[in-house]
């Protein structure tokens, strides 16, 4: 691929498919898992990182933005943290701080972010900054508890698609616990005139539900928001280092 036009190269080292991000501006031209993406690219271009995973498993990064100097204290990039920031997961962190000035500032409204991957995440976000949040098993872990019992299945993921308000059957039962577990999360957590924000590989399973549920609000999604998050962030933390160097 060409790269005299590539602006910024993120990189979301999540807990199960680590993938990259290409900028050309404020554009995200392409995805691409991690393991197919040419390292040589990394040399000569800026890159933004949020990990959870090992960063053993990373390539050589000589143009690493570092965004944690963004930290003020209790404030990151302008948002006040009411969560422990040493224990608070940087996708997480991220994703709320983009949402904070790209959402709730200007709106002056409340949001819930929804990240739905390997585990699900619902986090708390008004115009005093990020309010903390709850962490739950993802749905692959969630169905693989039931088998523990004698007489109850495997359920396949494509199952929790189907939402059912009454349940007959063994695997309706199980998957309408799962949804109604996590809606009520979802729904313990609702502030006035909110809106849901959803993002993760398995947020197709919530947007269906949600739109079943349409009390608790209207929604967006991104499955990219990650990315679109570090660019932002990166893109403030180098016009910060360029402001202190004039």
């Amino acid at each position: 691929m060409s790269t005299s036009h590539i602006d910024l190269i993120t990189i979301d080292q999540g807990n199960t498919n680590p993938h990259v991000g290409v900028f050309v501006g404020n554009d995200l031209t392409k995805t691409v898992a991690l393991s197919d993406f040419d390292s040589n690219l990394f040399k000569d271009h800026h890159v933004v990182l949020s990990s959870v995973g090992k960063k053993s498993n990373l390539p050589t990064l000589p143009k690493l933005v570092d965004i944690e100097t963004l930290w003020n204290d209790h404030l990151f990039a302008g948002m006040n943290v009411n969560y422990d920031k040493e224990k608070l997961g940087r996708d997480r962190l991220y994703q709320l701080a983009f949402l904070y000035h790209e959402k709730v500032i200007p709106n002056k409204t409340p949001l819930l972010l929804i990240d739905a991957g390997t585990f699900i995440t619902v986090d708390i976000l008004d115009t005093h900054g990020y309010q903390g949040g709850i962490i739950l098993p993802g749905l692959s872990s969630l169905a693989s508890l039931y088998p523990q019992g004698e007489q109850l299945p495997l359920v396949d993921a494509s199952e929790f698609l189907d939402f059912k308000e009454t349940h007959h059957d063994t695997i309706s039962a199980i998957t309408g616990g799962v949804q109604k577990m996590i809606l009520g999360a979802i729904r313990s957590l609702s502030l006035d005139n909110q809106t849901l924000y959803l993002t993760g590989g398995l947020s197709i399973f919530i947007e269906k539900w949600l739109e079943l549920h349409p009390s608790l609000g209207d929604f967006e999604k991104d499955p990219h928001l990650i990315h679109k998050s570090l660019n932002y962030l990166g893109r403030l933390c180098l016009d910060k280092c360029e402001g202190e160097l004039q």
